[in-house]
């Protein structure tokens, strides 16, 4: 017995002097990450290790300053570093050259095998996509500095966007916009009960320096995302927190500023990432001013003067509670259209082990009163007929949970599970011009949901994905009049039913993606969708409506099937077949308000969801220097909600704050046609780089009579983009064109805002930009540029505010 313990003791003894020896004998070494055309620090860099005893191993990844740090022992020989966006690079490992290695990666251009994530829910190669995809990176977002996520999707070249007041921008898919169009951020979908057909501008509450890629998919997309995916599908990820890459904690973070002339933009932006192996936490926060926004000086392309109602010679002043119209000093001064906002994002992951991942996810945006524009520019016999609109904070509060599992089991090889709650506050504020009450309308939406999404490859040559999505809204709507002298309140008609409302809406959905041939994919999806929607009207109503309350249940099948084609490595051609179908929410059914002077909207019960089927045809070559895309598409819009005229108990007309008002409702009209092209084209050469794109849709109602165009469709629109690029340094010019939009291709029902644009309907134009970047070694940047370089004065189509006028520009943002 003594002698067995004595053996053990001497072989405790052995193993704690080998490994007290080898530890001495271990380094600590950092690894620095760079691009080496810029030096910038390359994140999510995987680093290896070679000795002839182990063979490859594994070390880590760079973290956001592309540092990887740990220890190893003098057996090491070589070391590897690879990044899905770089040339991997090996290193011979020499002791004597100290603790600190500097690796350049040389970035490769146009990888074939790019992954997309809104076309699955999954990563999947581009290359294997139909859809019409535009992936917009973190460097693009980097270099072309927005100043709202509205103006990111506007510099892409293949998102119209339309406005109506500064603190806004409405996305336009292939002739579909606000509701009809799906926003997408981190898996949650922000759409809820109260999206409207006409205009959004719910996009500029995602904070723009957070957003680590946006991917915007075009056409039907109802079998993964549901209802409100008719036009595509905008779905932006933001920067998650980086685990560190040693033992150590670690601590990394960005500060921005940016100024611009235009309107005076102030934005400081910092963000901070504290790291450990299993535990991370990334926190942000933005503050945007932007001051009235001012309007090109020269007239746009085509035209010789600017015109009158577009300059705004007057506005009302409010002084000792006394409405006075004063002279606007400058006409060309969008007075008043500034605001602020506040972004703040929250995220905490936790990472048990390679294969599993728990996160949390806050974000927050709020804002102060946002002027509406357009609504402070209207006459009325003679005068202005606001004193003030405006929209009150625009509040959006996001509290999501992610568990990512990606261990095989029998019924997937990859999980994935987000709950979600949202909480939105909207509300609006109008004064008649020497009014006494003020009128205020507020709504207050409270979204849960849960989504889940699987993926399995069920033989060889299938892969299947499936999923569940659970969403509802509680929606409460209120209005009072409060009086600007005394301060008393009285009662006011609600916007939404003022008893409540309540939406549901369950889905499942199945994909299959089976490889036919090694050429040939054939993929199938189908999703079942059902909608509740129960809305209630209290005894204060304000209108005797023949009913109390609007009760709906829809449920409809969506389908998609399409064909990949890909007969070379770099090129692939697709036909898709899509239907979608979107659900009545309530806005559509029973909102009551005043589209413009003049017309009331009101409720319609009887409103049925509308559909499409969308047959499409597309092309992709990628190359080391070339990339390029064109495709067509056919839609057929069946029931599709529009605004038509209406009554209410056999009368065509009502009276509405004082105004005598035409009756209208959102109605199912019985088809419209869409049809249209598209095309872009990268070009890379060393030094050079061009980048086209160009958009073109079509669309008319059908009847019986006569074809009358469909309401939103936008002119044909593009961007080009001519850079010049250098290892510290790059400098673009870029074009950005509208076509024009002549008064027989509006919609007779105004709803392209024909009363805005011109008497011969919306002109073209064409403005031209200048930026550059400088990397300031390796831990900061400054860029500068000037935009609408020829102080040009136009208005994209629909838009009621002139664009911004020459804007000079400057930024710098340092890494720590």
């Amino acid at each position: 017995m003594i002698a067995c313990q004595r053996a053990r003791y001497w072989r405790r003894t052995i193993w704690m002097m080998v490994f007290g020896i080898s530890f001495l004998y271990a380094k600590e070494i950092a690894i620095y990450v760079k691009d080496a055309e810029n030096q910038s620090p390359i994140a999510d860099a995987m680093v290896e290790a070679y000795s002839e005893a182990e063979g490859w191993m594994k070390l880590g990844t760079t973290d956001s300053t592309g540092k990887s740090s740990f220890q190893i022992d003098e057996q090491i020989e070589s070391f590897r570093i690879f990044h899905m966006a770089y040339e991997p690079l090996f290193l011979r490992y020499l002791p004597m050259k100290g603790s600190m290695i500097e690796a350049k990666l040389q970035k490769i251009q146009y990888k074939v095998d790019e992954v997309v994530l809104s076309a699955s829910r999954f990563d999947q190669p581009i290359q294997e996509v139909p859809y019409q995809i535009s992936v917009i990176s973190e460097a693009d977002i980097s270099f072309q500095n927005p100043q709202t996520s509205a103006d990111l999707l506007a510099q892409n070249g293949q998102v119209f966007v339309q406005r109506s007041q500064q603190g806004g921008g409405s996305p336009n898919l292939r002739g579909f916009e606000a509701n009809k169009v799906l926003l997408v951020i981190d898996g949650v979908r922000m759409n809820n009960a109260i999206y409207r057909s006409g205009h959004l501008q719910n996009v500029i509450t995602i904070d723009p320096d957070m957003i680590a890629q946006a991917e915007v998919l075009f056409g039907p997309a109802s079998v993964l995302y549901g209802s409100d995916a008719l036009g595509g599908v905008m779905h932006f990820s933001t920067r998650n927190p980086s685990f560190s890459t040693s033992h150590h904690t670690q601590v990394s973070g960005n500060i921005s500023m940016r100024y611009g002339s235009v309107n005076r933009e102030k934005r400081v932006h910092t963000d901070v990432n504290i790291g450990g192996e299993k535990w991370a936490w990334l926190g942000s926060i933005s503050m945007t001013d932007f001051g009235n926004t001012r309007a090109g000086s020269r007239p746009q392309w085509g035209m010789s003067e600017i015109p009158g109602h577009w300059l705004r010679d007057s506005i009302v002043l409010v002084e000792d509670e006394t409405d006075r119209v004063v002279l606007n000093e400058d006409p060309f001064v969008q007075s008043p259209s500034g605001y602020r906002q506040l972004d703040i994002i929250q995220k905490l992951a936790f990472r048990p082990s390679e294969r599993v991942q728990h996160s949390l996810n806050v974000q927050l945006s709020t804002s102060t009163d946002i002027p509406r524009y357009d609504r402070l520019t209207q006459i009325r016999d003679g005068k202005l007929r606001y004193a003030e609109w405006y929209y009150g904070p625009q509040t959006r509060i996001l509290g999501a949970y992610h568990l990512t599992y990606d261990k095989a089991h029998r019924f997937w090889d990859q999980l994935k599970l987000v709950g979600a709650y949202q909480y939105i506050e909207e509300s609006r504020y109008s004064r008649h011009f020497q009014v006494e009450h003020l009128n205020q309308r507020k709504e207050r939406v409270h979204i849960g949901s849960i989504n889940l999404d699987a993926q399995k490859k069920l033989a060889p040559l299938h892969q299947l994905l499936y999923g569940f999505e659970w969403v509802s809204n509680w929606v409460g709507s209120e209005a009072q009049t409060r009086s600007r002298l005394t301060g008393e309140v009285g009662p006011l008609d609600t916007r939404y039913p003022n008893g409540g409302t309540y939406m549901q809406s369950i889905a499942f959905y199945a994909k299959d993606s089976w490889r036919i041939h090694p050429e040939w994919r054939l993929n199938f999806g189908t999703r079942w969708t059902s909608v509740l929607l129960s809305a209630n009207f209290d005894e204060t109503r304000f209108y005797d409506f023949s009913f109390s309350q609007v009760n709906q249940f829809h449920q409809a099948w969506s389908t998609s099937t399409s064909v990949v084609y890909t007969p070379r490595l770099n090129w692939s051609f697709s036909y898709l077949n899509g239907v979608g179908f979107r659900a009545p929410n309530l806005d559509d059914v029973a909102k009551v308000f005043d589209s413009q002077p003049g017309n009331i909207i009101v409720p319609n019960p009887d409103l049925e969801p509308e559909y499409t089927n969308t047959h499409e045809l597309s092309a992709r070559y990628k190359s080391e220097h070339v990339q390029w895309e064109a495709g067509t598409f056919f839609t057929l819009y069946r029931d599709a909600i529009v605004v038509r005229d209406f009554q209410v108990d056999g009368r065509d007309s009502i009276l509405y704050e004082g105004q005598l008002s035409k009756v209208q409702a959102n109605v199912n009209a019985q088809e419209a046609l869409l049809l249209g092209g598209y095309m872009s084209m990268r070009i890379q050469g060393k030094h050079l780089e061009l980048f086209q794109t160009l958009n073109y849709t079509y669309g008319d109602v059908i009847n019986s009579f006569q074809n009358i165009p469909l309401d939103h469709i936008p002119p044909l629109f593009g961007k080009g983009q001519l850079s010049y690029l250098q290892p510290k340094w790059k400098v673009s010019f870029e074009w950005i064109f509208n076509g024009e939009k002549g008064l027989n291709r509006y919609s007779p029902r105004d709803e392209g805002n024909i009363s805005f644009a011109t008497a011969e309907g919306s002109p073209g134009w064409i403005v031209f930009n200048l930026k550059t970047m400088y990397h300031l070694g390796e831990r900061g940047e400054w860029q500068a540029g000037i935009e609408n370089l020829l102080d040009t004065h136009y208005r994209p189509y629909s838009s009621r505010i002139s664009a911004p006028g020459r804007n000079f520009y400057t930024s710098l943002k340092f890494r720590f």
